[in-house]
């Protein structure tokens, strides 16, 4: 099950937040909508109950130097 809207646009305002511009430059061609579909999409293994949790994990490891792809 794909992760839910809500949660895809709540990590795409912080990844924005956090990596300004640079975030969204990763797909200069590409409709924003059909972005988050794919992260939704990649980030569907997260179904176990501890899905929150793994999200809060990665989100806290996240690269200072460089914005995170959907697969990183």
């Amino acid at each position: 099950m794909p992760l839910p809207a809500s949660w895809v646009d709540a990590l795409f305002a912080k990844l924005s937040l956090r990596y300004g511009a640079a975030f969204m430059r990763q797909w200069p061609d590409a409709e924003p909508a059909l972005i988050k579909a794919d992260w939704a999409d990649v980030l569907n293994g997260y179904d176990s109950p501890d899905r929150r949790n793994a999200i809060t994990f990665a989100m806290d490891s996240l690269p200072a130097d460089r914005p995170p792809n959907a697969l990183q």
